[in-house]
């Protein structure tokens, strides 16, 4: 019984050293080979352990002889680059992902291109600049690659990883000058946006709203069963902290499903099974979401948002999606281009079965209540005289403070009149208006 699994093995052997009658891979005479040893080893008794330490095995070899084919096509094209970057795992870890790009030239056929293939997991110790960047050259040096060879480094924004002192790129560049560094244009421009947006007030706003969606129905199984009788398809999800980009998957389920999801909030909000001090804040919370995503503004938002994250506006460039950005923004800033937007927001409005109309500000609206009428005097000759007394009424009331008032109602209404009497268009300049006396 000993002799078969030998025997085996060296038909395999020998198999594989005749590729050309045989279809065998080196990497299945490898898998075969250990496969064959272990179980001769373990004469027909496989525990679960061992069952599990043979599959690690055999996925070792199909690493390494993968690993061993990537850097035999890296040691021909000579030339190469690499892209680090650095996260924690599950046990804590800090794990340097390793991977490198390079030109693959096929003389055959005349064709050319670049190849970019990750090489491992590497863990890290620190995560200072030095010591990274000592760690990457240790493992050049087991890889066989030469440091005189690097053309290019690739990695984000971070102070050890493209500070101008003692960050991995610099202590790179004082080994091999050539090892141009180029900073992640996608991650720079996220930064960009980003920090763009959480300037803008209304932006975080509608961040947030986005974010409070997903929060309230993950928070339990049972609000996650509401949403999910209402959503058949697409469901919410939190919005990305470091990747503006990925919130984009976060946009589309509340654009196309919006009437669902505003569905599901207010069942929850008239949930009568809901008791207690918890039901109450659950009901309460949910028709506070309900009133925030039924707003014109928060559709408009939306629509917005959705199209500057399109496929449409994704160029390789950074330099280019900042101007494609800026050109997007401009455009919309336009009344033709304002009102396309106007349009999608008010199908969504219509879906919601609200008034597609901005709700202005409390304050603007107290303001433009009182002073409004003053805005356009001209406009004062189409109203009563009864209707422009109650507005100057109604100025003087506000700029009075106990018996000081700054107008009198009864003059200030005089005076408009004839002011208004005398006004006539510019024709010069339209909408422009001149006074004669």
């Amino acid at each position: 019984m000993q002799d078969e699994p030998e025997t085996a093995n060296s038909k395999m052997i020998e198999a594989g050293n005749s590729t050309s009658t045989q279809e065998k891979s080196e990497t299945e005479v490898n898998v075969q080979e250990t496969a064959d040893k272990d179980k001769s080893e373990n004469e027909g008794t496989v525990t679960k352990d061992e069952e599990s330490n043979t599959q690690m095995k055999h996925s070792d070899i199909l690493a390494n002889t993968i690993k061993e084919e990537i850097l035999k096509n890296a040691h021909a094209a000579k030339y190469f680059s690499i892209i680090l970057d650095s996260t924690p795992d599950v046990s804590h870890v800090e794990q340097m992902t390793v991977i490198i790009r390079f030109v693959q030239v096929d003389e055959d056929n005349a064709v050319m291109a670049v190849r970019e293939h990750f090489l491992g997991y590497v863990p890290l110790q620190e995560t200072t600049g030095a010591f990274m960047a000592e760690t990457i050259l240790e493992e050049f040096k087991k890889m066989d690659l030469c440091i005189d060879n690097l053309r290019g480094q690739g990695y984000d924004n971070g102070s050890n990883m493209r500070g101008k002192h003692n960050s991995v790129q610099k202590k790179i560049l004082q080994r091999n000058p050539r090892a141009l560094f180029v900073p992640c244009s996608e991650h720079t421009l996220n930064l960009v946006v980003n920090d763009a947006a959480s300037c803008c007030l209304e932006a975080t706003n509608f961040s947030d709203l986005i974010q409070k969606l997903y929060v309230f129905f993950s928070a339990s199984t049972h609000r996650w069963d509401v949403l999910k009788r209402h959503v058949q398809s697409l469901t919410v999800k939190p919005l990305s902290e470091t990747r503006w980009e990925s919130r984009i998957d976060a946009l589309k389920p509340i654009h196309y499903q919006i009437g669902d999801i505003y569905d599901a909030l207010n069942e929850m909000a008239t949930d009568s099974t809901l008791l207690g001090s918890s039901g109450n804040s659950t009901s309460a919370e949910a028709k506070a979401l309900a009133n925030g995503i039924a707003t014109f503004k928060f559709l408009v938002s939306l629509i917005i948002c959705k199209q500057l994250q399109g496929k449409e506006n994704d160029i390789s460039s950074a330099l280019k999606q900042l101007e494609c950005t800026r050109m997007f923004l401009e455009e919309r800033r336009s009344d033709t281009e304002f009102e396309k937007v106007l349009v999608d927001a008010t199908e969504l409005a219509n879906d919601l079965e609200m008034d597609p109309v901005f709700v202005a500000d409390s304050q603007l609206q107290q303001m433009k209540s009182v002073f409004g009428f003053l805005y356009d005097v001209k406009s004062l000759n189409g109203i009563t005289n009864t209707q422009l007394m109650e507005h100057c009424t109604k100025l003087e009331t506000a700029l009075r403070d106990g018996e000081s008032k700054d107008i009198d109602a009864t003059e200030l209404c005089h005076e408009l009149q004839a002011v208004a009497r005398r006004l006539q268009p510019d024709t010069h300049s339209p909408g422009c208006f001149k006074v004669h006396l």
